[in-house]
């Protein structure tokens, strides 16, 4: 619990105590005035003050027992359960670590999120990325932890997102080993760049989207010493 959070509830602790105790306050004057209702309606003997504590007792009683019973359901049903750690298997080690191997995670930092799309992507980068994408929907449901398989799948989805875009795009420069933007007609067609900017934006974008389920995966990766 973070300090803000346990300082909240040090504040409203008292609210509750005084919620509960104000009932006491409303039976010890409606008790009186109760009894006295009733043995005048049904025309019985007045009640001596004996008679009166304790059943203005008996009522206070019932009310606490009331608003016990409903202070313990609520602090029952705000009670977060404790999650139970998973250990990790030598074979969900072996899975996310050749996962990673295929997408080179140096490679992907350095010419896919730190690259301006308008230079064109990396090929071997890029061919990285689709053979990380191919290999997860096939053996990431082979992993037993969950938490892990949700991580992945969700990464998996934004990489799949960006490669989609980008495979309608970019074209293949045997030469600078790269896949690149069709940006030799810009020349002849001016009106080219604009488009090809938009584009080029487009993946930029599509991009830096996956980053943070890249962080969040590798963070998880090295909290549970998956990766060394």
């Amino acid at each position: 619990m973070s300090e803000n959070q346990a300082e909240y509830h040090r504040k409203e602790a008292p609210k509750e105590k005084n919620k509960i105790t104000s009932r006491w306050y409303y039976v010890l004057i409606l008790t009186p005035l109760l009894t006295d209702l009733v043995t005048n309606t049904f025309k019985t003997d007045k009640l001596d003050i004996k008679t009166k504590i304790i059943i203005g007792l008996v009522v206070i009683i019932i009310v606490l027992v009331f608003e016990l019973l409903k202070a313990l359901k609520k602090a029952k049903s705000t009670v977060q359960p404790i999650p139970i750690p998973i250990p990790i298997t030598s074979r969900d080690k072996r899975i996310i670590n050749e996962l990673l191997k295929m997408l080179d995670i140096q490679d992907f930092e350095e010419y896919i999120l730190n690259k301006n799309a308008w230079y064109g992507y990396n090929r071997t980068a890029m061919d990285g990325i689709f053979d990380f994408t191919h290999e997860a929907q096939k053996i990431t449901n082979q992993l037993t932890d969950q938490l892990l398989v949700q991580k992945v799948n969700i990464f998996t989805q934004k990489l799949i997102i960006f490669t989609s875009f980008t495979g309608e795009h970019l074209g293949n420069d045997d030469i600078m080993n790269k896949y690149t933007l069709p940006k030799n007609d810009i020349g002849v067609h001016h009106e080219l760049r604009q488009e090809l900017m938009e584009v080029s934006d487009k993946m930029n974008t599509l991009a830096q989207e996956t980053k943070p389920e890249f962080i969040a995966l590798m963070n998880y990766l090295a909290n549970k010493q998956y990766i060394d």
